[in-house]
């Protein structure tokens, strides 16, 4: 009725596709839903706005839930609200990365470690709605994740070598001045 992967599997995606993989989840989500239930919902619209239709995929996972007579320690509100506070966190504290460069990667890179564990959670009670909590069925990374993955690792090469090089020159010149 959800689509179901692994958190490891999910944590990788996340971290190699930018968050792109949970938006994938969150329509998969959507549209194994729709064809469950026959429920007239759009996949592809709840999905784009996604942070919008979270709450609703969520009441929806935790009715199921108690349907089904699995038990989730979770609360799908204050997990959307703290994913909510935290995505706008992160994104503040982006915009102002110029001010102090570093105490502020250090807050955004806090903040998106936050919000993975959020999205584990909420994928953890998906994979538990649907009877399959470690998320076996969907453990494995398929060559198109890897293809998926290749252009964000080669991001996040890009990224690491220019931190790499302005932090070099930041103490370089802090270094040279004292």
């Amino acid at each position: 009725m959800f689509f179901v992967v692994s958190i490891r599997k999910m944590i990788v995606m996340n971290l190699f596709t930018f968050g792109l993989y949970w938006a994938f989840c969150h329509y998969q989500s959507w549209a194994l839903y729709r064809r469950e239930t026959g429920e007239r919902v759009l996949p592809l619209v709840r999905s784009i706005f996604g942070i919008l239709f979270l709450y609703s995929l969520l009441s929806r996972v935790d009715r199921q839930l108690h349907l089904s007579g699995r038990s989730y320690r979770w609360s799908p509100f204050w997990l959307v609200c703290a994913l909510i506070l935290l995505t706008a966190l992160s994104l503040w504290a982006n915009q102002m990365m110029e001010l102090a460069p570093l105490p502020l990667l250090s807050a955004v890179l806090a903040m998106d470690v936050l919000i993975l564990w959020v999205v584990a959670r909420i994928q953890g009670a998906i994979n538990t709605c649907v009877g399959d909590p470690k998320g076996q069925s969907n453990s494995r990374l398929s060559l198109l994740n890897w293809a998926w993955m290749s252009v964000g690792i080669l991001v996040w090469v890009v990224l690491v070598s220019f931190l790499v090089v302005l932090l070099a020159g930041f103490f370089i010149v802090t270094f040279a001045d004292a």
